[in-house]
């Protein structure tokens, strides 16, 4: 860099060879300043001086050392080809072209040492002037900064770490001064259910009940334990506090102490044991049932270690005769006989009972014993052995079975042929071969029975939410469409509207439920009809756009098979939302030779269906081919990466009856002719098997002056046998009912009456059941959910002059 022309030169070489010779300063002209340089040879910081052109005129240990440069690799050459890093390069010369500029101002640097390290140093620099008052020389301490750093990082990882401890830590924690709380962490304000405010404003004994549940008052009890913990004794108690709502909490409370900016602060760490507690309580409660059980029990129960009775129950001295006393003073072997029926010895008998039951084998014998007074005893044992610790205690429970023994040995008597005896054995060998193939199916079936019976339960849920929570609910909201016309304030009027609202969300959620659980389609359409169904029900939840390819004839599928098949598809579905990487698919379905396929493809990313299916983590398709099992169904993948994949499900179905299998076509209504001119209102019969829901409607029907309600039904039969006998000119009909559904009632009537109108009345999506009812000659079909307004004017509209093209 050039120099300020008023600084004499220095050459390298002259200074390298007095650095590295003499190691004193080479100044052109001595003066005292320049003499002063010579005590920083021994500083700590690094020194260097350079010339106005930025050439290195001498350096100190220490800054040979912080670089790692020799001094005289150090001395007569400019410093941006040594330790100045190639990216810092603009950011130190604008920093010494502000020193030559007489800015001496503390400087932030990053150097770089000779092995290419950067390091981070500040540098305060000086100028030299000579004895005509110039500027000769520029000089600068250097201050390595790494450590500097180093403590810095480690200080910001320990707070770090401190804070991380504070906001995982699974107990509570709490900072107090004194009484006060000064910090706390999330699972403390979790624990006790307050805001940070409010927990900084809380002292430590504020949050509980007056006293505890000892007595002791809170407060005397907090401050007993603090005082003990600033003595030098960790506390370590059980504490009884309160919610911020008031609800009682079961604390483990650990204090210690500590000093912090020369103040004594307490650390409270808060566990939460009120479920602990809760199982403690539980558990004694359940020690009290079981020692009730086993003092009351019908049989003897005893438990024995080291063959010495521990523990048994007031049965057992009836049955032997003995005092209590006299059987917890004696061995088991005392009471033993010598040898039982079969010329065994008692106590090898026993022991190797013990032995087989130690291996993990119950054993259930007979034993035949003497009472005190020597009167024979037969008892039916259940042994059994478990242990405590490392300790082996075995449970013997005994049956006194002396008089059955005696009655069976009377029938022996009378039973002197061999020819029964053995007849009676092979019967019982056959009976336990039959219980062994039975239990045999039992376990082999476990699967199917278990998904059946979940299905089974979905159907019953969805059976109860709509044949009674849908229908209250209905019921209720008639109720209140009738309130809100008959509002006398606006006040009670918008009310009215808003628990209208509040009870069509009730239903729309209660309808989506019952549809996820059971569709009433999947058993009411066919298994075609709930297939389209699943595609838009993919569309509407999933994205999914499905498109469904195939038909099948009216076919009885038995429900297990159309469920499983069902679940089947839709599991399919559901992994190509998430696997597939595509948002269409495809469903087909075709029956041949008294085989239904239903094949789910997609053009997704695909996978490698060997390595998948020998996956033992892959649990879907698996699970999908153990549902098909029990209806002896077969799942088949194909497909590869890139390709997409094809699922084909088989499934054997009967043929039987083909006659009623093919679909029957829609239902064609004969001609209708009503007289023009109406005399007196329209006679209604209403259909409805839920009571509530029945009489709200009625309520609101007869309130219309053109309208008169001549009759209820309570099912479809019913409603059949009133429609031939009041000949109403509309009749409401439910679909879903008892005895008989109103599809096939529909049926009925529009065959006998022509000239009377049936309006479909359900819970059933338009898409569910309005098909069906329709084909079975009713002329409207409206959802119960629907306005009242709308049920009111399809009566009117259906009473018109009307014929069906």
């Amino acid at each position: 860099m050039p120099g300020d022309g008023n600084s004499p030169a220095v050459t390298p070489n002259t200074a390298r060879t007095a650095s590295a010779s003499e190691k004193h300063l080479a100044l052109p002209t001595p003066s005292r300043d320049s003499l002063r340089l010579l005590c920083f040879q021994y500083m700590q910081d690094g020194f260097s001086v350079v010339d106005a052109s930025g050439v290195h005129v001498d350096v100190n240990p220490a800054f040979c050392q912080m670089t790692g440069f020799a001094a005289e690799e150090l001395v007569g050459c400019p410093p941006e080809h040594l330790y100045w890093p190639p990216e810092e390069r603009q950011t130190i010369q604008a920093a010494f072209t502000r020193t030559l500029r007489g800015d001496f101002a503390e400087i932030e640097l990053t150097f770089m040492r000779k092995n290419g390290e950067r390091f981070p140093v500040i540098v305060n620099p000086f100028a030299i002037q000579g004895p005509n008052g110039k500027t000769e020389l520029y000089a600068a301490t250097i201050k390595d900064l790494t450590r500097h750093a180093h403590l810095q990082a480690a200080l910001r990882e320990s707070e770090q770490g401190f804070s991380t401890l504070m906001d995982c830590a699974g107990d509570g924690i709490l900072i107090l001064e004194g009484d006060r709380v000064v910090e706390c962490n999330p699972r403390a304000l979790e624990i006790y259910g307050l805001s940070r405010d409010q927990m900084m404003s809380a002292s430590g004994f504020s949050l509980s009940p007056q006293r505890q549940p000892n007595g002791e008052m809170s407060s005397d009890f907090y401050f007993e334990k603090v005082a003990a913990c600033h003595s030098g004794i960790p506390q370590i108690f059980e504490w009884t506090g309160n919610k911020y709502d008031g609800t009682p909490i079961q604390t483990e409370v650990t204090l210690s102490t500590f000093l912090r900016d020369g103040k004594l602060h307490t650390l409270s760490l808060i566990r939460d044991i009120s479920h602990r507690v809760h199982m403690e309580n539980a558990l004694r409660y359940s020690e009290a049932r079981f020692r009730a059980l086993f003092e009351s029990a019908g049989e003897a129960i005893a438990v024995i270690e080291d063959g010495k009775f521990v523990e048994f129950n007031d049965r057992l001295p009836e049955i032997y005769g003995y005092a209590r006393a006299d059987i917890e003073s004696r061995k088991t072997v005392d009471f033993f006989p010598p040898t039982q029926p079969n010329g065994q010895d008692s106590s090898e008998f026993f022991a190797e009972k013990v032995k087989a039951s130690r291996s993990g084998t119950p054993q259930r014998y007979e034993w035949h014993g003497r009472k005190r007074d020597g009167s024979p005893v037969i008892v039916e044992i259940t042994l059994s052995t478990f242990m405590l610790g490392d300790r082996p205690f075995e449970q013997s429970i005994m049956r006194d079975i002396t008089r059955r023994k005696q009655m069976e040995a009377t029938l022996l008597d009378l039973n002197k042929t061999l020819e029964k005896r053995v007849l009676q054995r092979t019967r019982e060998l056959e009976k336990a071969c039959a219980e062994l193939l039975e239990r045999n199916a039992q376990f082999r079936s476990l699967a199917s029975q278990i998904k059946q019976a979940e299905n089974e339960e979905r159907r019953r849920i969805a059976r109860f939410l709509h044949d009674n929570q849908q229908q209250l609910l209905v019921a209720a909201k008639m109720k209140m469409e009738l309130l809100e016309t008959t509002a006398d304030t606006a006040e009670l009027a918008d009310a009215s509207r808003q628990i209208l609202g509040i009870l069509e969300e009730a239903l729309e959620a209660s309808r989506t439920l019952t549809m996820e659980l059971a569709p009433p389609i999947l058993y009411g359409s066919g298994f075609a009809v709930a297939m389209q169904w699943l595609a838009n029900w993919m569309e509407e939840h999933h994205h999914l756009g499905v498109t469904v390819v195939g038909s099948l004839p009216m076919m009885p599928i038995p429900t297990e098979t159309s469920t499983a098949l069902f679940q089947a598809v839709r599991e399919l579905l559901l992994n190509v939302v998430k696997h597939a990487g595509t948002n269409q698919a495809s469903v087909s379905m075709r029956l041949s030779d008294q085989l239904l396929e239903v094949s789910v493809a997609d053009r997704g990313r695909g996978f490698d269906v060997t390595a998948n299916l020998e996956n033992r983590k892959s649990f879907g398709l698996f699970g999908i081919q153990e549902q098909l099992t029990p209806i002896n169904g077969r799942l088949d993948i194909r497909g590869a990466p890139g390709h997409g994949t094809q699922a084909i499900i088989s499934v054997p179905v009967g043929l039987a009856g083909a006659a009623d299998i093919e679909e029957r076509p829609a239902h064609t209504r004969r001609s209708r002719q009503l007289p023009g001119d109406r005399s007196g209102p329209i006679r209604v019969l209403v259909t409805e098997n839920h009571e509530g829901a029945r009489t709200s409607l009625v309520q609101i029907l007869s309130r219309e002056a053109d309208m008169d309600v001549v009759g209820e039904a309570v099912d479809g039969l019913d409603a059949l046998e009133k429609t031939r006998l009041l000949v109403p000119d509309v009749v409401l009909m439910d679909v879903t009912m008892p005895i008989m559904d109103g599809v096939e009632a529909t049926r009925h009537i529009s065959s006998e009456f022509p000239q009377i109108n049936v309006i479909g009345f359900s819970m059933h999506a338009p898409d569910e059941a309005q098909p069906r009812m329709i084909a079975a000659g009713a002329c409207l079909y409206l959802q119960k959910t629907r306005p009242v307004e709308e049920l009111m004017a399809a009566i009117r509209r259906s009473t018109r002059p009307w014929h069906t093209p």
